[in-house]
């Protein structure tokens, strides 16, 4: 993917929408160079909204077409639960891989409309595992634009929430 095609996707919603909805868009054309990958950014957009229970997402475009994606932050999960963390930056996401622009559109839409949940798991107050689950329309969705979402746990579309033994399940409202 260009990144053109990647600013597209939270192009569908106007700098108005997303400021009456609360959401701070923050675009990166040149961001840093870090030494530790062994790919470049060449752009990196954030959509972060002012209030915990919308949900937070990241993309970023390599030089070869690939896209990461971060969902939530561990700072913003902690902000939430009252957790501590020993990992910090995204809490659930993809790194750099192939995506389309539809596929990328199905996961942005989903977000942005709270259809996803994270699903926390915590040994004595401190974060263990956070899985990322979504309705499971959305990930056929996804799936039947040829991307393999081996990271995104799938729930019925009749459930409300997943159903989990262990874990704090957190929801998310619509922008």
């Amino acid at each position: 993917m260009n990144v053109e095609d990647v600013r597209s996707v939270p192009g569908t919603w106007s700098k108005e929408q997303l400021l009456a909805a609360g959401i701070k868009l923050k675009e990166s054309f040149d961001p840093p160079f870090d030494r530790h990958y062994d790919y470049r950014i060449i752009y990196e957009v954030w959509l972060e909204p002012s209030t915990l229970d919308k949900a937070f997402i990241n993309f970023a475009v390599t030089d070869t077409g690939h896209v990461a994606v971060g969902i939530e932050t561990y700072e913003r999960l902690l902000e939430r639960t009252a957790l501590k963390a020993i990992r910090r930056g995204f809490a659930a996401g993809q790194e750099p891989t192939r995506w389309n622009k539809e596929g990328l559109q199905i996961l942005f839409d989903a977000v942005c409309q709270g259809r996803i949940f994270l699903v926390v798991n915590a040994l004595l107050g401190i974060i263990t595992s956070v899985k990322f689950y979504m309705y499971q329309s959305d990930c056929y969705a996804i799936a039947r634009t040829g991307y393999e979402p081996k990271w995104i746990w799938e729930i019925p579309d009749s459930e409300r929430i997943p159903s989990v033994r262990f874990g704090k399940t957190i929801s998310y409202h619509p922008w």
